[in-house]
């Protein structure tokens, strides 16, 4: 559209690609303009990153904005298998954990991701990975289901001078791909569940 812009980036290990879409404000339409005073919305920086098959575990984990966060938990995959909200004394209020398996948190939110989200927060929105994502992301030419979809605002010279806090909210999604694929591991217990419980929300879909 005339607010939307995709750029699509070959992969690397642990990746087998990434799907960056530019969410602009409709500058051009007067009237989405004048709505805008009375529902304010932000330009949007969007990157899915689309993993290898099989590269990761069974799990939901998301940070969500706790303001719109109950629509958000009506859709897809955190729609069908519901995951829990996840108390983190370390987050800012404004946000929200949920995952449908305690495990990854610990290793998912540590202090460091905790710290750079805090410190960067005018810039940031939201992060979702899961290995049931709802649509393969635009541009790859073999998709999985394994995604990592990271939201940040786009903020004005005044507000972000030299884009430095997005800057550092890029790197910091970065790093998540091999700390994803290496470094997060469910038990075989908690394994075993995820995938029984996806077994059910599949067979749920096929009796429809």
């Amino acid at each position: 559209s005339q607010a939307s812009f995709y750029m699509f980036a070959s992969g690397r290990a642990n990746c087998r690609g990434v799907t960056t879409e530019i969410q602009l404000r409709p500058r051009q339409d007067l009237l989405s303009m004048c709505l805008e005073f009375l529902n304010p919305t932000d330009d949007i920086l969007k990157l899915e990153v689309c993993l290898g098959k099989d590269t990761m575990d069974p799990f939901i984990f998301a940070i969500l904005p706790k303001r719109g966060a109950k629509d958000l938990l009506k859709e897809g995959d955190l729609k069908d298998y519901s995951p829990k909200e996840r108390k983190v004394e370390t987050l800012p209020e404004s946000l929200a954990c949920y995952c449908d398996n305690g495990e990854v948190q610990s290793v998912l939110l540590n202090q460091s991701a905790t710290e750079i989200i805090k410190k960067h927060l005018k810039c940031f929105h939201s992060l979702h990975f899961t290995d049931k994502y709802t649509m393969p992301p635009l541009g790859m030419i073999k998709p999985s289901r394994m995604v990592l979809c990271f939201k940040f605002k786009i903020l004005s010279e005044a507000k972000d001078p030299g884009m430095e806090s997005l800057k550092q909210l890029l790197k910091f999604a970065f790093r998540y791909i091999d700390l994803v694929v290496e470094k997060t591991r469910l038990s075989a217990k908690a394994k075993a569940k995820a995938e029984k419980a996806r077994a059910i929300v599949l067979k749920k879909k096929l009796s429809k």
